[in-house]
């Protein structure tokens, strides 16, 4: 048993090392685990079966390959397994931008994803690239890491279970205890939020039309939640809920009713329309002039907020309940 033990520990130190891009060297390796070169090699050619039995199950192919200039073995990463400096530099762009994170969470995840993915040569790269960013990066006002609540959120969602959280209003600064099935976290303008629907009592109390609607709760200003023991059924209404076509139809994650809105746009610019909205079809377009007439599916009120801060560019709006 504790030949057993010692293998699979020098094979796990063998991966973890591939994975950082460092270069396995077998007479460096046998003089660390006190063993001979042979059995190094034995534990290569164990970790590189595995690494093969691992890509054909999932397409994640990692090979172990042996580097002639460099004379050691090192990990070569098939297209869907790696991730370019390119790629590294657009993912942390997205992050640092979003202002999601506190400052040290952020730093710390970006610094994984480094070295993770990444060989140890080109870690530096990357990081001399965003550091001036994370240097001068600003945290949102509310300060509060919402990745714990992510977590357990997560967890909600997929056992189904009901959750009761202590919420601060926007409104008012008030502070309410709801208790609620959860559906899905979306994120949107800095912020991560929960779409959740309310218990029966709590549903009772809002306008009829709107009770079949997901409500929706900035994560920041969850006090405390509590995930419960207790499982909750999805009503048959749900089936309307899907996170991605949600997503699609929301505009500043103001909640409410489907409703179809036509308008017509006048401007140059219509990619920066149709990205905002996801939904959004041109029914007519007058070339000369540069006017479009479109029509897009939004839940709730938010499209309003958008509408007006277009100014003269959007006029003749009109909207119909779904």
């Amino acid at each position: 048993m504790g030949d057993k033990i010692d293998k699979t520990q020098r094979i796990l130190t063998m991966q973890r090392r591939l994975l950082q891009g460092e270069v396995l060297c077998k007479p460096e390796l046998a003089k660390e685990f006190g063993i001979n070169e042979r059995s190094v090699q034995r534990d290569i050619d164990d970790l590189r079966a595995y690494l093969h039995d691992e890509s054909t199950l999932y397409g994640n192919e990692q090979l172990i390959v042996y580097d002639q200039k460099r004379k050691g073995y090192v990990l070569s990463h098939g297209e869907s397994a790696c991730l370019s400096v390119n790629e590294l530099v657009a993912i942390a762009k997205v992050m640092l931008d979003s202002r999601s994170l506190l400052r040290d969470d952020m730093g710390r995840i970006l610094n994984k994803l480094l070295k993770t993915f990444l060989p140890h040569e080109e870690v530096k790269l990357v990081e001399n690239l965003i550091r001036n960013e994370l240097h001068h990066y600003v945290e949102l006002r509310h300060k509060k890491n919402v990745l714990p609540l992510l977590q357990d959120l997560s967890r909600a969602i997929q056992e189904q279970r009901y959750i009761t959280i202590s919420y601060e209003k926007s409104t008012n600064k008030e502070v309410v205890t709801r208790k609620l099935s959860p559906l899905g976290i979306c994120f949107s303008e800095y912020y991560f939020y929960l779409t959740a629907y309310m218990d029966r009592e709590e549903r009772s109390k809002i306008p009829k039309e709107l009770q079949d609607f997901p409500t929706i709760y900035r994560l920041d200003r969850i006090h405390s939640l509590t995930v419960e023991e207790e499982h909750y059924q999805v009503p048959s209404y749900t089936s309307r809920y899907q996170e991605a076509e949600f997503r699609k139809r929301i505009q500043f994650m103001y909640g409410g009713r489907l409703q179809r809105v036509t308008f017509t746009y006048v401007g140059h610019d219509i990619d920066a329309i149709l990205d905002r909205l996801p939904t959004a079809t041109i029914t007519w377009y007058e070339e000369e002039t540069h006017t479009y007439h479109i029509r897009a599916e939004v839940y709730g009120t938010g499209i309003w907020r958008w509408i007006r801060s277009q100014g003269d560019a959007v006029t003749d709006v009109t909207v119909e309940e779904l």
